[in-house]
C-alpha cells in the first residue's frame, strides 16, 4: 500500500501529506444465505462469489510495524493511480465560483454545477462547451442521461431542471422546498412519451414525474421518513427487470421496482451512525443488479436476484407486498472504515500487481464469532428475523479478525473488482450519533480539515490495497459533503487515453482527473528511484507495444527509420540505458555494463548508431576493460571503423591468443586490414620460433611457448585463407596436423602443391584415423581421406610420383594401389607384380581375387611370391594357369586334402587325363572315393569309379553314397519322363490348333474388298480359292486366288482332289464361301442362289 500526496503543481499545495490507512478495515460482514447460495433462475455471479469469500468471527488484527516503518515502506511502493488537474476553463470558473456537484456522461462530457446555480458543460481537458444558469442557489445534484443529451439538476432553491443540450427542450419544476437529488429514467432521451424522472429533498417526499396528456403527473413513492439525500435509477434492459430505483433517507436505503410498483427492500443504517446531514450517502449502481452503498464509515453491497416461484408462494400472509415482489435483495458484504468516512464510491478493476494472497500461516476464523445471520431482504423490510419491523431492524456488524495479508504480483492475473473510495477524515466527535460532545469548548472549535484520500479496497478481503493523499486547493476549509467522485466510462486496460476508464474528483476549488498509471509513469517512477534495470525493461516493452509512439509512418505507408523511437527522449532505451551504463561503470560492474551495449547503442546502418558504439568501445578501452565489451562489438549493422576492429585484434594478440584465433574465425575479413594483422602475427611468431623450436605437444591448461606457436600458426593459416591465399596457408595446416587441410586442398585446387608432400599427407591422415579409433569412433568402413584425394586427382598427382614417395611405407603404398585397382585396374597395369607382393603381405585373402582378375602380372614371379609365403590355393591357381594341372592336383590332394576342391579343379580343366589321375590318386584314399561317389556327375561314370574300388577296401559311408547315386539316377529318369509327357502334350495342342486354322472359315461382309484385286466384293461375284492348305489365317491374300485376276503359273490352284472340301452348312450358306450366306450375298448385290445355282455361279458343282 502506498501513501503519498497527489502531484498537483499549484501554489505549493502538492505537499506530501501523511496517509492514514490500516492494514485492513475493522469491520467485515459475511452474509450467508439460508439457501444453498444460488438462485434457482439466475444463479450466482462471479462478484457474488467474491462477496461470499468473507472471514467472520475473528478478533481485530494488531499492527506489527510502527508508523515510521510504514512511511519508509510507502516510499518503496509504486503508486497505482496518477492525478492531474483539469485545466482549460476550470480555473477561471472556480476562481469566481465554487463547485458543488459533478457528473460525467457516457460520451465523456463533464457537467459541473456550482453554488451560483450555473451548469458548465466541459470536456475532460477542461474546454468549455456550454454554460447556462437554471437555478438561483447551489446545485446539489446533477445527472446526465445515457446519451449525454439531457442534464438534470436539483438545487436548494426548491427547483429541479431538465434540459436538452441539443434542442430547446427543457422541463422545470418548483417544489417550494430545498431539493437534494434527482435521477433520470434510463434511456430518457429516447422515451419521448414519458420523460420520467424522480426527485427528492428536505421535504421527505420522493416523487416520480412522468409525462402525461396534460403535462407531467406526480407519483409519490416514499414520504414521511426524513429528507431524501440521494436517489439513483438503473436500467434493467439486459436482465429484463425494467430497472430499479434506490434512494437514501434518514432511516436507510430502499430499492423500488417501478414496473411492479413495489419496494423490494429496506437497508437500515447501522447503530450509532453519525447524523445523516453531516455525511452524505453515496449510491452507485455497479451493474443492473448490484448496488454499492457508502454512508459515513460504512460500505454495503446489495445484490438483487430474481425470486423463484416457490419462494413467492411461501411468503407469510402478513407481508403481502413481499409476496408480490418479483425480486429479492440480499446484502452480500458490509465494511466499516477505520477513522474515516466515505465521500464517494465507484467500482475499480484491481491491478494484477495488487493481487492479494494470504500468508502461509492461516488464522483461525472461528475463535470469536459464530456464523453471521443472513441479510436477505424481501419487500419493504430488510430483516434478519422475518417478524422484525423495518424501522427498528439493526444490521449486526461483527468484528472479524482478518488474517494478515500481503500484496503479491501474480503474472497474467485477471483484474478483480475493488472499490475506489474518496475518503475524508473528520474530527472524532462527528462520528458519534449524539449531538453533545464531551470535549471542552476550546476543542470544539472548527479545526482545519485533513487532506482527502483516495483509497483502493479489495471487495474480497476488505483490505486496503492503496492509499493516496490528495493535495487539493484549500482542503483545510472543506468537509465531507463538499467532495464528490465520478466515474468516467471507458475501456479497462486500454492503451488509448481517449477511451480509457478514469475518474474525476471534485472539490469546491479543484477538478482532478484520476487515471491508471501506465508504463511511462512506471518508468519515470523507477528512474527517480534509481531502479535502472527495471526501468530499462519497462521502456523496452513500452517501445515494442506502443507502435503509435515508437514509430512514425510516412505518407506512403513505410516506416520512417529516421523518426525518433520515442516522443520523450528522457524515456527512451538509449537515454535510460546510457545512464544505467554510467551507473554500472561507477560501480565497476563492467561485464553487466557491456551486456547493455546492444540495447543502448542499437542496431542499424546509420552513422549515429556506429558513432555511439565507437564512443562506448573507446570508453571501455580507456578504462582498461576492453575485454568486457569485445563480445558485443557488432561486425555488421552497424559496421564500425576498421581501427576499432584492429584495436580489438591487437588486444587479443597481446593478451589472449585463443580469443584472437576465435575472433579471426568469426569476423568477416572486410572489416579490418588482413595484411596488417598478418604482419603483426608473423612478427610475434618469428620471435617465438627463434627462442623455442616448434614441437608437437599435447594441450595444457597453462599456455606454453609451444602452444603459443601453435596458436599463432593457426591464426596465420586462417588469415591467409581469409585473404584468399590458400597456398601460403597449406604449410601451416600440414605442420599443425589440422583436418581441414583436405578441404583446403580440394576447395582451392592445391593438388600441385602437395605432389612432393604425399608421404606427409598420408601419414597425417593415418594419425587422424588412429586418433578416431582411440576415441572409439566407428572407422571400420571409412577409407583414408588422403588416399582418396590422391586417387581422385591422378591427373594432377602422377601415380609414378606417388609410388616413388610411398616406397618407404609399404602399408601406405598398398592402400594407394588397392584404391587404384578399385577405381580402374588398368591404371596400375605397370605395377601388377608390385601389387602381388602387396596383397601377399597385407591382404592375403584378396590375393586370389586379384590373380583371377588381372592379366598383367608375371606368373613365375607371382608363383614364387606365393611359394615363399606357402600360399597353397594361390599356387594351385597359378599352376593351373601355367598348364601344370597334375602338379596343381597333387597340391590339392596332398597339401589341402580337399576332395571337393579337387573335383572342382578337374571340372574347370575338363581334362580326361586329369580325371584319370584323380581316380588313381583316390584308389587308396577312402575319403576321396566317397567324395567322388557323392559328387559324381556327367564328367565321370559311377560304374567306372566303382570298378576301381579294390576288394577289401573299407570305405566309410559307402552304402549311403551308393543309395544316393541310385536315387539321383532315378530322379533323372523321372525328370526325363515328365519332360516327354509335357512335350507330347504341347505338340498335340499345336497340331489341333493348326488343323483348326487350316480347316476353318473366315468372315466377310458385302462391303469387304477383295484381298487380291482390291475390288469391292459387291461389284461382281469373286471366286476366292485357296492355293494350298491354310497354314496361316485364311484372310492372307498370298493364299487366295481371285476369279477376276487369272493366277500366275506359280500360283495355280491345286487339283480338285487336293482342294479343301468346304463343309456344307444349313440354311442359305454359300458352299464355296462358308462365311457368306445367301441373304448376306443379296445385301452385297449378289442374287440369292440355290445350292445348284451357287455351284454354277461359284464355278463348282460341290
Amino acid at each position: 500500500m502506498t501513501s503519498a500526496a497527489v502531484p498537483l503543481p499549484d501554489e505549493g499545495l502538492a505537499e506530501a501529506g501523511q496517509g492514514r490507512f490500516t492494514e485492513s478495515p475493522t469491520g467485515l460482514l459475511n452474509n450467508e444465505d439460508d439457501s444453498d447460495g444460488e438462485d434457482e433462475e439466475g444463479g450466482v455471479s462471479a462478484e457474488e462469489e467474491e462477496d461470499g469469500q468473507r472471514d467472520d468471527g475473528q478478533e481485530p488484527d494488531e499492527e506489527s510495524e510502527d508508523d515510521s516503518e510504514d512511511d519508509e515502506d510507502s516510499d518503496d511502493d509504486e503508486p497505482v493511480l496518477k492525478y492531474s488537474r483539469i485545466e482549460g476553463s476550470v480555473p477561471e470558473v472556480l476562481k469566481k465560483d465554487s463547485a458543488s456537484a459533478v457528473a460525467v456522461s457516457g460520451n465523456r462530457l463533464l457537467a459541473l454545477g456550482t453554488h451560483a446555480g450555473i451548469v458548465h458543460v466541459l470536456d475532460l481537458s477542461g474546454k468549455r462547451i456550454k454554460s447556462y444558469k437554471p437555478h438561483l442557489a447551489s446545485i446539489v445534484d446533477i445527472e446526465f442521461d445515457e446519451t449525454g443529451e439531457f442534464i438534470a439538476t436539483a438545487s436548494i432553491d426548491g427547483q429541479v431542471y431538465v434540459r436538452s443540450l441539443a434542442t430547446n427542450e427543457f422541463y422545470t419544476f418548483n417544489l417550494k422546498r430545498p431539493m437534494r437529488t434527482i435521477a433520470l429514467e434510463p434511456h430518457f432521451a429516447s422515451k419521448r412519451s414519458t420523460r420520467a424522472f424522480v426527485a427528492g429533498g428536505l421535504a421527505g417526499n420522493l416523487i416520480l414525474y412522468d409525462k402525461g396528456w396534460l403535462g407531467h403527473r406526480e407519483t409519490v413513492i416514499s414520504s414521511g421518513e426524513g429528507p431524501i439525500w440521494q436517489v439513483r435509477w438503473v436500467d434493467g434492459k439486459t436482465t429484463g427487470s425494467g430497472g430499479f430505483i434506490a434512494w437514501a433517507n434518514d432511516l436507510g436505503v430502499k430499492i423500488y421496482h417501478p414496473d411492479s410498483r413495489t419496494i423490494l427492500t429496506f437497508i437500515d443504517r447501522p447503530p450509532n451512525s453519525p447524523r445523516a446531514e453531516l455525511f452524505k450517502p453515496t449510491l452507485h449502481w455497479q451493474d443492473e443488479s448490484t448496488l454499492l452503498v457508502a454512508w459515513a464509515d460504512y460500505l454495503k453491497v446489495a445484490r438483487i436476484r430474481t425470486r423463484s416461484a416457490a419462494s413467492s408462494a411461501g411468503a407469510p400472509n402478513g407481508n403481502a407486498a413481499a409476496a408480490l415482489a418479483p425480486y429479492t435483495v440480499e446484502v452480500t458484504a458490509v465494511f466499516q472504515m477505520d477513522a474515516c468516512v466515505v465521500a464517494g464510491i465507484v467500482p475499480h478493476p484491481m491491478p494484477p500487481e495488487l493481487t492479494v494472497v494470504e500468508d502461509e500461516e492461516p488464522v483461525d476464523t472461528k475463535s470469536t464469532h459464530s456464523k453471521a445471520p443472513s441479510t436477505r431482504t424481501d419487500g419493504t423490510a430488510a430483516t434478519a428475523d422475518s417478524g422484525a419491523s423495518s424501522s427498528k431492524q439493526k444490521l449486526p456488524i461483527p468484528q472479524p479478525h482478518l488474517p494478515r495479508r500481503k500484496s503479491v504480483h501474480i503474472p497474467n492475473a485477471p483484474p478483480l473488482t475493488t472499490f475506489l473510495l474518496l475518503t475524508y477524515i473528520p474530527p472524532p466527535s462527528l462520528l458519534t450519533a449524539s449531538n453533545e460532545s464531551d470535549e471542552p469548548p476550546e476543542a470544539q472549535k472548527r479545526r482545519a480539515a485533513e487532506r482527502p484520500e483516495l483509497r483502493i479496497v479489495s471487495r474480497t478481503t476488505g483490505e486496503e490495497l492503496a492509499n493516496d493523499v490528495l493535495g487539493v486547493r484549500d482542503f483545510e476549509k472543506w468537509g465531507c459533503n463538499e467532495y464528490s467522485l465520478a466515474l468516467v466510462p471507458g475501456e479497462v486496460g486500454g492503451d488509448d487515453k481517449e477511451k480509457e476508464r478514469c475518474y474525476v474528483v471534485m472539490s469546491p476549488r479543484d477538478l482532478v482527473i484520476v487515471r491508471k498509471r501506465d508504463r511511462r509513469d512506471r518508468v519515470k517512477w523507477l528512474v527517480e528511484r534509481g531502479k535502472w534495470e527495471e526501468a530499462l525493461k519497462e521502456v523496452e516493452e513500452l517501445e515494442r507495444t506502443e507502435d503509435l509512439i515508437c514509430n512514425h509512418t510516412k505518407s506512403g505507408g513505410e516506416v520512417d527509420e529516421k523518426a525518433p523511437l520515442n516522443n520523450d527522449d528522457d524515456l527512451s532505451v538509449q537515454a535510460i540505458g546510457q545512464k544505467y551504463i554510467h551507473h554500472l561503470l561507477s560501480e565497476h560492474d563492467y561485464a553487466k555494463a557491456a551486456s547493455l551495449l546492444p540495447k543502448v547503442c542499437g542496431r542499424g546502418k546509420t552513422k549515429a548508431i556506429a558513432q555511439r558504439w565507437e564512443e562506448w568501445i573507446w570508453e571501455f578501452a580507456g578504462r582498461g576493460h576492453l575485454h568486457a565489451a569485445i563480445p558485443y562489438v557488432p561486425t555488421d549493422a552497424p559496421r564500425l571503423d576498421h581501427v576499432v576492429y584492429e584495436m580489438v585484434l591487437g588486444h587479443f594478440l597481446g593478451q589472449d591468443l585463443d580469443m584472437l584465433l576465435q575472433t579471426i574465425k568469426t569476423w568477416p575479413r572486410e572489416i579490418y586490414d588482413v595484411a596488417a594483422v598478418v604482419v603483426a602475427v608473423k612478427a610475434k611468431l618469428d620471435k617465438l620460433e627463434a627462442g623455442s623450436p616448434v614441437e608437437k605437444h599435447e594441450g595444457k591448461k597453462v599456455p606454453t611457448r609451444q602452444e603459443e606457436v601453435v596458436l599463432l600458426m593457426e591464426c596465420l593459416a586462417e588469415l591467409y585463407t581469409a585473404n584468399r591465399q590458400p597456398g601460403k596457408a597449406l604449410p601451416y595446416y600440414l605442420r599443425l596436423r589440422r583436418p581441414n587441410v583436405f578441404e583446403l586442398i580440394r576447395d582451392n585446387n592445391l593438388f600441385t602443391d602437395v605432389q612432393d608432400q604425399v608421404l606427409l599427407l598420408v601419414e597425417f591422415d593415418h594419425e587422424l584415423m588412429e586418433k578416431r579409433k582411440k576415441e572409439k569412433k566407428d572407422e571400420s568402413k571409412r577409407k583414408s581421406e588422403a588416399i582418396e584425394l590422391l586417387v581422385d586427382n591422378i591427373h594432377s598427382i602422377p601415380i609414378n610420383r606417388v609410388v616413388q614417395q610411398l616406397q618407404k611405407r609399404p602399408d601406405y603404398l598398398f592402400l594407394y594401389l588397392d584404391a587404384l585397382v578399385e577405381q580402374d585396374p588398368h591404371l596400375v597395369a605397370g605395377f601388377a607384380d608390385l601389387q602381388v607382393k602387396m596383397y601377399a603381405e597385407f591382404a592375403t585373402d584378396r590375393l586370389i581375387d586379384f590373380l583371377r582378375t588381372s592379366n598383367y602380372y608375371n606368373l613365375e614371379q607371382a608363383y614364387k611370391v606365393c611359394k615363399d609365403r606357402d600360399l597353397v590355393p594361390e599356387m594351385v591357381f597359378l599352376l593351373g594357369r601355367m598348364g601344370n594341372n597334375k602338379q596343381a592336383l597333387t597340391l590339392i590332394i596332398e597339401r589341402l586334402g580337399d576332395v571337393h576342391r579337387a573335383i572342382d579343379f578337374a571340372k574347370q580343366q575338363n581334362d580326361d587325363d586329369l580325371w584319370e589321375d584323380l581316380l588313381r590318386y583316390s584308389e587308396t584314399r577312402p575319403t576321396f572315393i566317397r567324395g567322388l561317389l557323392e559328387n559324381v556327375g556327367v564328367e565321370i561314370s559311377p560304374v567306372r569309379l566303382i570298378r576301381r574300388i579294390k576288394n577289401g577296401l573299407e570305405i566309410p559311408g559307402l552304402k549311403e553314397a551308393l543309395i544316393k547315386i541310385l536315387q539321383d539316377f532315378q530322379l533323372q529318369i523321372e525328370l526325363l519322363e515328365g519332360c516327354k509327357t509335357v512335350l507330347e502334350g504341347d505338340c498335340g495342342e499345336l497340331v489341333d490348333g493348326l488343323h483348326k486354322k487350316q480347316s476353318g472359315g473366315f468372315w466377310l461382309s458385302a462391303g469387304s474388298k477383295c484381298p487380291v484385286c482390291s475390288e469391292s466384293l459387291s461389284a461382281s461375284c469373286h471366286w476366292l480359292v485357296p492355293h494350298a492348305p491354310l497354314s496361316l489365317p485364311a484372310r492372307s491374300s498370298r493364299l487366295l486366288r481371285c476369279r477376276r485376276k487369272p493366277p500366275s503359273v506359280a500360283h495355280r490352284p491345286y487339283p480338285s482332289r487336293d482342294r479343301v472340301r468346304w463343309r456344307f452348312r444349313t440354311g442359305n450358306q454359300c458352299h464355296r464361301r462358308p462365311r457368306i450366306t445367301h441373304s448376306t450375298a443379296a445385301e452385297a448385290r449378289v442374287p440369292s442362289l440355290s445350292r445348284e445355282g451357287c455351284a454354277r455361279q461359284c464355278g463348282t458343282g460341290r
